[in-house]
């Protein structure tokens, strides 16, 4: 294994530029320059609590960078009624198609922007309230098959508000508890090996951010 310790100042320095957090990429969905000069930058300033997780963001390669208009867009649903939920689909497919964001991230950004027309979907709360025990979705699933099932899970949460009673607001907490105590364990997805050497074939394999620093998160 080559070290370090055996090479020259010159040599070392060689490898700044290949730095994908430090100078943009080829590709500007691998890196986040914008971050990293925001955090280079920091100098004598002060922490807050922003700081602190735009930097744990940054280090976990899970910094997703939303444009003013899709966030103009986010903050329009605050005043959606359920009955005009549909309305919200193109917002839905906008943050599906941001780096950095899959359908898990994204119905929580929808939660906390308008909870009272939108949950949380994830594996445990999908299979407690879905006719399927196994989750259909995976991250190489289209944009439109993650935004039907997403739609299709709050209509069976509606429905199911309406029968039992409980308020949709708490619906995805409830659900992701009562699978957790009634259902046991997780099952491993099938068919990732299939859905990767898709992605792979179609070119939507490249990661968010580098793989530099992955083994020391």
């Amino acid at each position: 294994m080559k070290k370090a310790t055996d090479c020259s100042k010159e040599e070392l320095e060689a490898y700044l530029p290949l730095y994908n957090y430090y100078k943009p990429a080829p590709d500007a969905a691998q890196s986040t320059p914008a971050l990293t000069e925001e955090l280079d930058g920091i100098g004598d300033a002060d922490f807050d609590e922003l700081t602190l997780l735009k930097i744990i963001l940054w280090k976990v390669h899970r910094y997703a960078e939303l444009g003013n208009d899709l966030l103009g867009k986010l903050n329009s649903l605050r005043s959606l009624e359920a009955e005009e939920r549909e309305t919200a689909r193109p917002v839905l497919e906008a943050l599906l198609k941001t780096p950095g964001i899959d359908l898990p991230m994204a119905s929580t950004i929808l939660r906390f922007r308008n909870p009272a027309v939108f949950q949380i979907i994830d594996q445990r709360a999908y299979r407690s309230v879905m006719p399927e025990d196994k989750y259909p979705l995976h991250t190489a699933s289209s944009v439109e098959k993650k935004v039907s099932v997403y739609f299709e899970y709050l209509q069976a949460i509606d429905k199911l508000c309406n029968d039992t009673g409980i308020t949709f607001f708490d619906a995805d907490r409830i659900l992701y508890q009562f699978d957790k105590k009634e259902n046991g364990k997780l099952k491993p997805r099938e068919g990732w090996e299939e859905q990767f050497r898709q992605m792979h074939e179609n070119g939507d394999d490249k990661m968010i951010f580098p793989d530099v620093h992955a083994d020391n998160v």
